[in-house]
């Protein structure tokens, strides 16, 4: 039962969750370039700035941890994608459900709240949620391709599975209806 049937409208799920995989690979491993270079020279970049600026940057940590957990959650994704095992799409399917939550959490309230405040922020508020509701919008809409590729997977026999139906029976009565070769049968006989 899944959800979407083809990602982005033209190429099949697992396909269409190989190449996001991809670009959210690359679009992590850009921020983490990012961060690791602002959190490395933060003290160059940022000599002159006001202290209570200089605060944000404590969350740079933050940002390179979630960065790195990023790219090890879109190579299994992509790995998961690529063998067929749907177990290896599943934490990428929590993380992202985080993130989503988050996004869509941080548009409406900081949208809500510049748009309640003045009317100097009323632009910013307009703005916050022209941009975060599509962004959200589209963020959800990967992570339903990328839940519907995991229940086809779910109906889709492995290799492995398919490796073990393919058993003529099961590993006991291989060992109880054990025949010795003709050559042993044929030395007791003489004994």
């Amino acid at each position: 039962m899944a959800v979407v049937n083809k990602c982005c409208c033209c190429c099949q799920l697992r396909t269409g969750v190989i190449v996001v995989g991809w670009l959210g690979m690359i679009w992590a491993l850009l921020a983490l370039t990012t961060y690791g270079y602002t959190y490395a020279n933060r003290y160059t970049l940022f000599y002159n700035l006001d202290p209570s600026v200089v605060v944000l940057f404590s969350y740079l940590p933050i940002c390179i941890t979630y960065a790195v957990v990023s790219v090890v959650m879109y190579i299994l994704m992509i790995w998961g994608a690529s063998i067929g095992n749907r177990f290896l799409l599943l934490p990428w399917l929590i993380m992202e459900m985080i993130s989503i939550v988050i996004v869509g959490l941080g548009v409406v309230i900081g949208g809500i709240v510049c748009l309640a405040i003045d009317w100097d922020f009323k632009a910013i508020g307009a703005l916050i949620l022209g941009i975060g509701l599509p962004i959200f919008g589209f963020q959800l809409y990967i992570w339903l391709c990328v839940l519907s590729c995991f229940q086809e997977l779910r109906d889709t026999p492995t290799v492995e599975q398919n490796v073990l139906l393919e058993l003529p029976k099961p590993l006991d009565s291989i060992i109880t209806d054990y025949r010795p070769p003709e050559y042993e049968r044929l030395d007791n006989k003489d004994a």
